[in-house]
């Protein structure tokens, strides 16, 4: 009997396959969630490009016929500025999904269904939570924040369906997917 004899030589080739397998996962994962980030932002700039056609028909108009009054013109100019900053804001914190990210699928659905209303934004100014020091170099992800009576839960969507960073008023950090969806069904 060979020494040699509970050698596969097909081992190493089996292993590397598998690792190469893994890898094209979470480059697919990694891919699909920065394509929901582009749509998003699309979606965002489509928007804003809108706003400002319309101000722009408008104001011909309305500053030929009479001049046009300095409420209306802040209304129009507010609107605009918001939706550019939401877009800002999202591209900037969109921009670095990592395949690490928490994955939350229908995260908006869910919080809408378990009674979760989003707080306003200018209250939140994007600043990230204490966090160790190689996580907040990334300084990423685009935070929103929610209330459900006297409990409030603050996330960093670094896309529309995943999370870089989340806390709740009553748990604290949440590090797992499954910690954010026990705190948004509970």
């Amino acid at each position: 009997m060979s020494p040699h004899a509970d050698y596969d030589p097909t081992a190493p080739d089996l292993a590397e396959v598998e690792q190469l397998r893994a890898r094209t996962s979470e480059a697919e994962r990694l891919a699909a969630l920065r394509n929901a980030s582009l749509e998003e932002i699309t979606v965002y700039a489509e928007k804003l490009r809108i706003y400002v056609a319309d101000f722009t028909d408008d104001s011909y108009t309305q500053f030929s016929a009479k001049s046009y009054p300095p409420e209306g013109l802040r209304y129009v100019t507010e609107r605009v500025n918001r939706l550019a900053e939401l877009l800002a804001r999202a591209a900037a914190g969109y921009a670095h999904a990592h395949s690490k990210d928490m994955d939350c699928p229908r995260i908006a659905d869910d919080l809408a269904a378990h009674g979760w209303i989003s707080r306003p934004d200018r209250t939140l100014d994007g600043t990230l939570p204490p966090l160790p020091l190689d996580k907040l170099r990334d300084a990423r992800g685009y935070r929103r924040g929610f209330a459900r009576g006297a409990e409030t839960l603050t996330l960093w969507f670094t896309c529309p369906d995943s999370l870089a960073y989340a806390k709740s008023s009553a748990r604290g950090a949440l590090r797992t997917a499954a910690e954010v969806r026990a705190v948004i069904s509970g």
